[in-house]
């Protein structure tokens, strides 16, 4: 059964700043027993309040210790979503994401691979500390062999073949032109025919180069120079978007520079970038409403 984006969000809200904090906030959104959206003054003691309201308030500290320190797993700065008057949930990822994937897996008894990685969240680097990069006795069994590349290590893999193959094509060009040597001149032909495309990514990414070259300058340091980690390498970056995925998702919105996701929306996707805006009840997603609220309340600076 197909369902639309609008029918999910009506169903269990949309997304914050990450997964965890849509989770905890769903749960603290849900009406107590009272019929009352649960708060910090009704608790009750220390010892029962859930691991997941303390992180929300600001309570979760080193040690689970009352006006200790507080833990990097402190969110307060988000607890003002638990007022917010529009439902939130991670349950567009549930939908469009994991459930058709457990889906699949049980109509096919196939298990996935995928190339999420450590680097990108902390959730993420927590399973790949307790799970490795073979998850074979989980719940759900998966393959995340690239969990231990970080974002530089795949635009590095991606400018070593794009370098390495234009420098081969150079060369075979020159040779082709020389008329010298006709085994040489053999051997470049049949490498540019069994090499006729070059490694590359999909558009929306742009390219893959250097700072420097970001700024039109040109780049004195070796890029494939493989010296501890990455020290004495420049750092890469695309030229158009960084990450894609759901192109309706907030995740992370708050973080980024200017232009953000919306603002490029705004100018690759008009059409798109115009129903997520447009308010719910003209038959769009609401997205300029629900963006104005969190930025007067929350004292961010999402742009759209």
């Amino acid at each position: 059964m197909r369902i639309r984006r609008k029918e999910i969000l009506a169903r269990g809200g949309g997304t914050t700043n990450s997964t965890v904090n849509s989770l905890d906030l769903a749960s603290m959104q849900k009406p107590s027993r009272g019929g009352q959206t649960t708060s910090i003054e009704n608790l009750g003691d220390w010892e029962s309040i859930p691991v997941r309201v303390k992180i929300l308030f600001g309570a979760m500290t080193m040690g689970n210790i009352p006006n200790g320190e507080r833990s990097k797993y402190s969110c307060e700065r988000y607890k003002f979503f638990i007022d917010c008057p529009w439902e939130i949930s991670s349950e567009c990822c549930k939908v469009m994401k994991k459930a058709p994937a457990h889906a699949y897996a049980r109509r096919t008894g196939r298990k996935p691979m995928t190339a999420q990685m450590a680097s990108e969240s902390r959730l993420r680097t927590q399973q790949w500390l307790k799970n490795g990069c073979n998850g074979f006795d989980m719940k759900s069994p998966i393959s995340n062999p690239m969990s231990f590349w970080t974002e530089q290590d795949v635009l590095l893999y991606i400018r070593k073949l794009q370098d390495e193959y234009d420098q081969n094509l150079a060369v075979c060009n020159m040779e082709v032109r020389r008329r010298v040597d006709k085994i040489q001149r053999r051997k470049a032909r049949q490498y540019i025919k069994k090499n006729p495309k070059r490694f590359e990514i999909c558009s929306v990414y742009g390219k893959v180069v250097t700072e420097d070259e970001a700024h039109g300058q040109m780049t004195l340091a070796d890029v494939s120079n493989m010296e501890i980690f990455d020290l004495g390498r420049p750092v890469l970056k695309t030229t158009g978007c960084e990450r894609t995925g759901c192109m309706f998702c907030g995740y992370g919105c708050h973080l980024e520079k200017s232009p953000g996701r919306f603002e490029k929306m705004k100018l690759t996707h008009p059409k798109q970038y115009e129903y997520i805006m447009k308010p719910w009840n003209e038959g769009g997603l609401g997205f300029k409403e629900i963006i104005d609220w969190i930025n007067e309340h929350g004292n961010l600076n999402i742009r759209y």
